[in-house]
């Protein structure tokens, strides 16, 4: 066609080695030859025409995209790795502080229950000393008890056995001094009379007086015996306005004796 032009290429090279003032390279010249009609080459051996081949840039592109893909997988393979990586972070970070806060609820746990320990302790130890006191006060009435026991046995014995003599002899009775002695000869009687008003007792004192004693109030269990207390009573005092307790009393509408027993008719 006419008014196509074709551009040859043309490049000189020098065999020579470089000074050190030259350049490292020849300067490339550049020809233009234009050409009409069919296109012509310097070279007669090549105007046969050539098969279509790739162009000399297409391995580069092909490695580009090589190169590419892999960093395309290698940063999909990494993400993936680094979300998993960021994922089991966040449960190990949120595993650290569910046992973070296990660990602050324990500590306070163990502080309560030092304090409470403690508290314990100390009650533990006031108890022990309020313990030692009460088996040091019981050891003492225990002593005080066989003390009194002792007393009291020995005044029953002076009261039924006085000393006699020099030699201080003991001569038993039946009764102690000031006692009558029943016609069965098994029981004691003591009448206490009193023209003091403010001396009178009632019921519970009364009882309590015969404890003392070592006796209790009067029970009555025969018509015999009743007959022997009325004379006794008489005997005492010739006043009939005075009364005199005995070991009879109504409870819950009952009669019953101090002994235990309930009134019968006889």
């Amino acid at each position: 066609m006419e008014g196509e032009l074709n551009y040859a290429s043309i490049v000189f090279k020098a065999n020579k080695p470089s000074t050190s003032k030259a350049k490292r390279e020849e300067e490339t010249v550049y020809d233009d030859v234009k050409v009409q009609g069919n296109t012509a080459d310097l070279n007669t051996d090549t105007q046969d025409e050539k098969p279509p081949s790739f162009s000399p840039s297409f391995p580069l592109v092909l490695v580009c995209w090589l190169i590419f893909l892999v960093i395309m997988a290698l940063r999909f393979y990494f993400t993936s790795l680094i979300s998993d990586n960021m994922a089991k972070l966040r449960e190990n970070q949120t595993a650290n502080d569910s046992l973070r806060r296990v660990l602050s609820d324990q500590t306070v746990l163990i502080g309560d229950l030092r304090q409470n320990n403690s508290i314990l302790t100390s009650e533990s130890q006031q108890l022990q000393m309020e313990k030692s006191a009460l088996e040091r006060q019981v050891e003492k009435l225990r002593r005080e008890r066989t003390e009194l026991s002792l007393t009291r046995t020995q005044r029953i014995l002076d009261a039924y056995c006085p000393k006699t003599g020099d030699k201080e002899e003991r001569q038993c009775n039946p009764c102690q001094e000031g006692w009558l002695l029943s016609p069965s000869k098994s029981s004691c009687y003591l009448v206490i009379t009193t023209n003091n008003f403010n001396e009178w007792k009632t019921w519970e004192e009364a009882g309590e007086d015969c404890r003392q004693r070592n006796a209790d109030l009067v029970v009555i269990e025969n018509g015999h015996e009743q007959e022997f207390i009325q004379e006794i009573r008489q005997e005492s005092t010739h006043d009939s306005s005075y009364s005199y307790w005995i070991g009879l009393r109504r409870t819950s509408g009952v009669w019953k004796w101090v002994n235990g027993s309930d009134l019968t008719e006889k």
